[in-house]
This record gives C-alpha cells, sequence and structure tokens, in this order.
C-alpha cells in the first residue's frame, strides 16, 4: 500500500471512528490488515474530485477496473444498495443530459 494511504488510516479520520480502548489494542499487524483491507483497491480509472455546489461540497467517485468480487457479494450488495434509487436515478439523468448537450454543443462547432 503507497506511504500516503498509510497516513491516512493511521493519522486520519478512519481510526478515529473506532472507539480509542479498543484502537489501543491493535497490534502493528492487526493494523496492517486494516489498512490492507480498506485502503484503496488499484483501478485502472480512480478518479476523485470534491465540487462546491450550493449547500456545501459534494464529492464525486468515478472507478474502472476488473471485478474481482464473487456473484454471492454482488448479489449482497445489490440488495444491500440497489443502483434504481430516486437519487442515482437523478444523478444518472443529469450525467447522460450533461453528456448530450456537450456532445450537440461539440458538433455544432465542428458542423458550423
Amino acid at each position: 500500500m503507497p506511504r500516503d494511504e498509510e497516513t491516512i488510516i493511521r493519522d486520519g479520520h478512519f481510526l478515529e471512528r473506532i472507539p480509542q480502548e479498543i484502537r489501543e489494542t491493535f497490534t502493528d499487524r492487526q493494523i496492517a490488515a486494516v489498512e490492507q483491507a480498506f485502503g484503496r483497491g488499484r483501478h485502472g480509472v480512480d478518479i476523485r474530485v470534491s465540487v462546491p455546489l450550493p449547500g456545501g461540497r459534494r464529492y464525486l467517485v468515478l472507478l474502472l477496473g476488473k471485478e474481482q468480487r464473487s456473484r454471492e457479494r454482488r448479489r449482497f450488495e445489490r440488495l444491500r444498495q440497489p443502483v434504481l434509487t430516486a437519487m442515482n436515478v437523478i444523478a444518472m439523468a443529469t450525467m447522460g443530459m450533461l453528456i448530450f448537450f456537450f456532445a450537440v454543443g461539440l458538433a455544432h462547432t465542428m458542423f458550423k
């Protein structure tokens, strides 16, 4: 794991979420296992941006890589976190419209 990710886990907010009396019992080996399990994975595309919007900043994450999860895990995660929620549909429609308008504007500029 790259050093910056290790620092985020050790020094950032990650371990602070664990009660101090439990956190103090962790050995270096246990912390290393947590870092490996919860650190950033290796993705072909890993884009993470924070966007200022009215009402506060929002973050956007786009990850693309080879699927490594088992069929059972994917099924469980679909049940736990379905894709077709109201906010996801709104977000996908908004992104689709932005891509469409960008493409129309680009085509209009190119064929003027």
